[in-house]
């Protein structure tokens, strides 16, 4: 492959690497932006490259959420994120492995109990032990400036319960490429999840903006979020979400550091029957990796 057709899709795999954790709209704070505009894989002539990318991630996060669901619990975690782009087409294969601090642990009964509900067990039931996560995305014929993305989701879970569930979700994206004295990009979208074996479907809207961020990796954003839920057929109003996020290279250029700090609040007379607390103050921190990368020689679609 010729020096012209390496240098874009090295920036490609830099601007990947040091992407910064995504709009708060998604799964949980320490999910991080892997969205490539299938221009950003061609050359000048109009070849695209197969582009294939492993990271790896590892961290804590104090106060863990996901989504809708605040634990009042302390967790660790393990990632490996496998993404494969060709074209328009994007597969991403995950797997994630989680550990709770015990010192974290609480009992749920007796705590801010709603009417006709019976509370028991503890606060660590809902927290996912293992997860195995497959997803294809087609992206919309946008440019690197602006682009747009739709992704269906299946996922494995294995929760500290012992328990064993599915999920299936769909996410709509879209991102943007801002004008530099507004800041360097605004990224959003909405998404929907599905868990048959709790009668649970959760529906979050959110977006990230992006006001600076530097040749070297370091970026800043936040973001907004709202979600909702519909739990046995009851509707109830989910976590409004509220982040902010700091990625930096460590020591090595492919080592980035990420921050994130995020504060969700739900109504309080809506509060899951695994959850503690109305509101969190959650606050990760993780280091990011690229394990393995290839590209092709670029070819036509």
């Amino acid at each position: 492959m010729t020096s012209r057709f390496i240098a874009p899709l090295l920036a490609c795999w830099l601007a990947l690497a040091a992407s910064m954790p995504c709009a708060a709209q998604d799964l949980e704070a320490t999910v991080v932006d892997d969205f490539i505009s299938p221009s950003e894989l061609k050359t000048d002539a109009g070849l695209s490259s197969a582009f294939f990318v492993s990271r790896a991630f590892v961290g804590v996060d104090y106060d863990f959420t996901q989504r809708n669901e605040l634990y009042d619990q302390n967790v660790g975690f393990v990632e490996l994120v496998n993404n494969f782009y060709y074209s328009r087409v994007q597969l991403n294969v995950n797997l994630t492995r989680f550990a709770v601090n015990p010192s974290s642990l609480r009992v749920l009964s007796g705590f801010q109990q709603p009417a006709g509900q019976i509370r028991t067990g503890n606060n660590m039931q809902g927290v996912p032990l293992s997860r195995l996560g497959v997803e294809g995305s087609i992206y919309g014929n946008g440019t690197q400036d602006s682009g747009s993305r739709v992704t269906l989701a299946w996922r494995a879970l294995q929760l500290m319960s012992g328990s064993h569930e599915q999920e299936f979700g769909a996410t709509y994206e879209y991102k943007l490429q801002l004008p530099k004295d507004l800041g360097e990009k605004l990224f959003g979208g909405v998404s929907y999840a599905y868990r048959p074996a709790q009668g649970r479907q959760s529906f979050n809207f959110g977006y990230q903006f992006t006001p600076w961020a530097d040749d070297r990796g370091r970026s800043v954003s936040g973001g907004l979020a709202l979600g909702f839920e519909i739990v046995q057929g009851d509707w109830r109003g989910g976590a409004a979400r509220a982040q902010l996020g700091f990625t930096t290279p460590v020591l090595i250029q492919p080592l980035f550091l990420h921050l994130v700090y995020s504060y969700a609040g739900l109504q309080t007379n809506r509060i899951g029957l695994n959850q503690l607390e109305d509101k969190s103050h959650e606050f990760a921190v993780f280091l990011s990796v690229p394990v393995f990368s290839k590209i092709t020689s670029p070819k036509k679609p």
